[in-house]
């Protein structure tokens, strides 16, 4: 059994992780949280401190959920976690995808239920005026969700499973390069780009 993280790291990851997550909520939903918790319990449970909440109660339509449903929604609150924590927005290629990838999955979405994103109503979306239609937005935004997460199985082919500090991270983002990930942002499946999981 690997040993538990000191007090510092420990104290150190929980903070980023909790900021990471505060910022998630503020540009989706409420849900985004309670769906990152269920995600990341086991993982939690490896750091000395587990209590890593935000108060929210889970909506009736969470609730309702599939089980497949409710693993692509953990991978979507799980992926836009991992993109705020790891600062991969800003690298995004494209200035468009980029801003197709804000409007669509980084901008506050009313409505704290499935599908969490502006994806499934894009003539709605904030900056949508900024794009040639929905289909432009959505085509767009797809192709910067894919950038991200190569740029995320990037930084995953770097990190040390020997050293508890990167296990755990990679743990924590690994639900983000997933098929289930690809279904619930839409992408061809691949072989995840190289990562092997």
């Amino acid at each position: 059994m690997k040993f538990r993280l000191n007090e510092a790291e420990d104290a150190a990851l929980v903070s980023e992780l909790a900021a990471a997550l505060e910022e998630a909520v503020d540009c989706s939903c409420p849900e985004t949280a309670a769906l990152w918790l269920a995600a990341t319990t086991r993982t939690r449970s490896e750091l000395m401190h587990t209590e890593l909440t935000l108060g929210f109660v889970p909506s009736d339509k969470f609730l309702a959920l599939g089980r497949s449903s409710r693993t692509k929604y953990r991978c979507l609150a799980v992926w836009r976690h991992a993109v705020l924590w790891k600062g991969v927005l800003p690298k995004v290629p494209g200035q468009k995808e980029k801003q197709a990838l804000e409007a669509v999955y980084f901008t506050p979405y009313p409505k704290n239920e499935p599908p969490y994103a502006w994806s499934s109503a894009a003539s709605e979306a904030p900056g949508i005026q900024a794009f040639d239609g929905p289909r432009q937005l959505k085509k767009l935004a797809r192709s910067g969700a894919e950038q991200s997460l190569h740029l995320l199985c990037s930084y995953l082919k770097q990190l040390d499973s020997k050293h508890l500090l990167e296990d755990l991270t990679f743990k924590l983002i690994k639900p983000a390069v997933t098929t289930s990930a690809c279904d619930v942002l839409k992408l061809e499946k691949t072989d995840i780009y190289g990562v092997t999981l």
